[in-house]
């Protein structure tokens, strides 16, 4: 999808950089590369444990859809400087995986740093224009061993205005029971909703109607959302809302950052979307949280 990532370590790293082969990088101590020559991951350069790292796109001409324009980044235009986006990573509960889809959607959009369970240094999110939580596997309630350090760095950045994407796992996290975010909304597994069409949390693709279109879209255990308002963009099949807009939060439960290597089964294998989901999360991000759509925070 793009050309290698550059990276850049932030100020006040005291760990040294060693060079690391092309396409096959470390960070958290897990490695990163892709699992087959075709299946090009966005790479990620690191010292493990590192409390941020800035990376800095540099997309290809060739868009992914051939109904947008010819470069991605051009469907995508901001005033002024390229966005910033914060991304939380901590395998498997913020996986690699995840992160590297969701770097691979939104690179165009925004420069991207990440950071991990380890305490951001001072100031980190004061250039962040929207912090991203992505999916993963694991339980919810490791929440607040893994956020404790920076829990309120995240929420004094949340109450000056910030704006929180959240996938699957990092969905969950904007309920009550963790950043409490939301209006008199709930986060509440799916699987477990009257007249929901999967009934067991496996991976695997769901029946989803994203913006006025049917697609089958990966799922593993994501929640929908009761009660309050917010705008709702995306349904389940059983008509619960899948992905929704409440004030500056974004909430997705299907995994649209899925990759082509997670469609191994081989009843899951025509209903890879050669990236097309990534086009429709990097158009979420970019009209409900990066842009001027948003709905007011009531």
């Amino acid at each position: 999808m793009h050309d290698r990532v550059a990276a850049r370590l932030g100020s006040g790293l005291r760990c040294p950089v060693a060079p690391i082969r092309r396409w096959h990088h470390y960070y958290e101590g897990v490695h990163l590369a892709p699992r087959s020559p075709e299946e090009r991951w966005l790479p990620l350069e690191a010292v493990p444990k590192s409390p941020g790292l800035t990376l800095h796109a540099r997309p290809q001409a060739r868009c992914l859809n051939p109904h947008l324009k010819d470069r991605i980044e051009d469907n995508f235009l901001f005033p002024g400087m390229k966005k910033t986006i914060a991304l939380f990573i901590h395998h498997p509960t913020c996986s690699t995986d995840s992160v590297n889809g969701v770097i691979a959607a939104l690179a165009p959009l925004a420069r991207i740093k990440l950071f991990t369970r380890h305490k951001v240094d001072a100031g980190f999110f004061d250039d962040v224009d929207l912090v991203v939580f992505p999916g993963g596997d694991g339980e919810a309630t490791v929440f607040r061993s893994l956020l404790k350090p920076n829990m309120p760095d995240v929420r004094a950045y949340m109450q000056r205005g910030g704006k929180y994407l959240g996938i699957c796992m990092g969905a969950y996290w904007a309920d009550a029971y963790y950043f409490n975010l939301l209006k008199s909304t709930r986060c509440v597994q799916y699987i477990k909703r009257p007249r929901a069409d999967i009934r067991a949390s496996y991976g695997t693709t769901a029946s989803v109607q994203w913006r006025g279109q049917t697609e089958r879209m990966y799922f593993y255990d994501g929640p929908t959302f009761l009660s309050g308002q917010f705008e709702t963009v995306a349904t389940y099949a059983n008509g619960d809302p899948m992905a929704i807009v409440q004030g500056s939060v974004g909430l997705v439960g299907c995994h649209l950052e899925s990759q082509a290597h997670w469609y191994t089964k081989k009843y899951m294998r025509p209903q890879w979307h050669a990236n097309q989901h990534h086009v429709f999360l990097a158009q979420f991000v970019a009209d409900y949280l990066l842009q001027s759509r948003q709905m007011p925070l009531f």
